[in-house]
């Protein structure tokens, strides 16, 4: 089975799993496959303290067996983690997770945030399937970077981008078809780090 660019994590116990630091280095270092002795010596760590978290990351799906070596007269099982990267979708928080219903103020940041993280859940509950079927997912992402001379600049672009995805909406929106769901956001450039 191929490796997968990205894996959503949708089950608590997998979140769980991920998120201790010790196994945040193995996930990294099981993009490419490995032995737990191999790991040991990458990590610098007992051999048997690897495969206690390797074991626990591939109970929670998230390594897999994908081969065997000799070395030093054993055989030594290589893992790889079942994708490059990783997500976690906000539904392993349960009724803790954010959700844009409960945020009053649709212009904040929290009401974004709210909103990005049900896109990864829906994300989250569509990928399975499509990937069952061996079929892409129908998306369409928009990204970009714009700088504002003004506050009114910013108003302006606002109030012109809101009525271009109307219009649009309107003239392409039908009763019939496929349903899909339209996000846009805006938020200042976090500044870049090392």
């Amino acid at each position: 089975m191929m490796q997968s660019e990205l894996q959503l994590i949708s089950a608590p116990r997998a979140a769980s799993a991920a998120l201790a630091e010790l196994r945040i280095s193995i996930l990294g270092a099981l993009r490419e496959p490995n032995s737990a002795s191999g790991l040991a010596a990458v990590l610098g760590l007992p051999r048997q303290k690897i495969n206690y978290h390797v074991r626990q990351l591939e109970d929670a799906g998230l390594v897999r067996r994908v081969g065997e070596r000799q070395a030093r007269g054993f055989t030594e099982v290589l893992m790889q983690t079942v994708a490059r990267r990783f997500l976690i979708a906000p539904s392993v928080l349960g009724g803790m997770a954010a959700d844009r219903k409960d945020v009053e103020d649709q212009v904040s940041s929290m009401y974004l945030a709210a909103l990005a993280g049900e896109v990864i859940q829906d994300l989250a509950a569509l990928r399975p399937e499509a990937e069952r079927k061996q079929k892409r997912l129908a998306t369409l992402s928009l990204a970009s970077t714009i700088r504002f001379r003004s506050m009114k600049d910013q108003h302006a672009f606002a109030e012109r981008l809101t009525v271009a995805v109307s219009d649009l909406i309107q003239e392409y929106h039908s009763d019939t078809g496929r349903e899909f769901k339209l996000m846009a956001g805006v938020y200042p450039n976090p500044p870049k780090t090392d």
